[in-house]
Formats: structure tokens, sequence, C-alpha cells
């Protein structure tokens, strides 16, 4: 397997560790956008292990990170991106992300199981210069976010329950939202 980098490059074969739902002949890219990289910028990653030290690597200084991976090219009819958002540091993680297929996007957040509406509470959640609105219940460790990275990475639209122990709910069940993590709150 190859891992196509914005179509000039080529990484070495088996750069990228093995994805389930890959076809080896399908280019796959896997990057990553941060603070430090800039909501335009990006930087390549070459596994999931590089991936995970993403999130474990958030701090007050870039707090938030999107971890992309896209199969196919742009005009491929059966082309996907999966993204993987985190925003916090430490052991109070906010984790959502979205997948994206031809004619349909599922925006998710991720909440611990069981998950219940009953009696939320506010909270924040990021530095003061970068913080998000959102629900207590939702706040989640660094390997949290990890133990979910490639379930995330590999998903299918509208499948709540792909990561063992945590249920992808659509978005509007969130507190504010936050469906562009790169756009610092105010």
């Amino acid at each position: 397997m190859t891992l196509e980098l914005f179509g000039t490059t080529h990484a070495p074969a088996g750069a990228l560790e093995l994805l389930a739902a890959a076809e080896p002949d399908r280019p796959e890219q896997l990057w990553y956008r941060d603070h430090d990289t800039g909501p335009t910028g990006y930087q390549n990653l070459r596994s999931y292990r590089e991936a995970e030290n993403v999130i474990r690597s958030r701090s007050d200084h870039s707090p938030w990170a999107s971890i992309y991976r896209d199969v196919g090219n742009d005009h491929d009819p059966d082309w996907a991106r999966f993204c993987f958002e985190v925003l916090g540091t430490g052991d109070r993680i906010y984790v959502c992300g979205c997948v994206e297929v031809p004619g349909s996007t599922w925006f998710w957040s991720s909440w611990p199981k069981p998950v219940t509406f009953d009696q939320l509470t506010p909270a924040t959640v990021g530095p003061a210069w970068y913080r998000g609105e959102v629900w207590e219940e939702q706040l989640q460790t660094a390997n949290d976010a990890v133990a979910q990275l490639r379930p995330a990475l590999n998903a299918t639209c509208f499948q709540a329950d792909e990561a063992s122990g945590y249920q992808w709910l659509n978005r509007w069940n969130d507190r504010s939202l936050l469906q562009h993590l790169r756009v610092p709150m105010s």
C-alpha cells in the first residue's frame, strides 16, 4: 500500500499502517492540522502511531487538533474523508469528528457510555484564548481519545457504536455546535 501525499510524492510502501477498510490500489492520505500548522496548513502523518502522538501532545499553546484520513482522489465516485478532532488537554478533552462520503456528511461527537441526557452539567474546555462550551459528561481523557482514533478514521456514516465504550451521536446533542474546532470560540 502506498500513501499518496497530496498528489505530489509517495511514501514508501507500507508507511501507513494497514487500515481495515483500505484497498491497496487506492491512494490514502493521513494528515493533521493544529494551532502550529494554522487553519490552512497541514502536516502529513505516516502512521496511526504518529496520529496518536498528535492527540497526546495537546497543550495550552495548541489545544486542538484535526486528524484526517482521505481515501481515494477527489474525483473518485467513492472518495471518503474521515475527520477526528480534539479540543483540550490531559483528562479534559472533547472528542468529535465527521465522516464525509459523496452525498452525505455526518458530524458526530463522542459520549462515554451509557449516555443520559436528563441532567447535563455545562462546562468549558480549552484555555481562555480558545475555549469551547461543552457538557461535562462529554469530557474524556487523552487515552479515551486515542482509543477512538482508529475506529473514527475507518467509520461508517451514522453508526453510533463503532468504538467500544463510547457512543457517537449527532452534534445537535452538544451544548454548542462545535462543527469547526479550527476557529477559536469567542
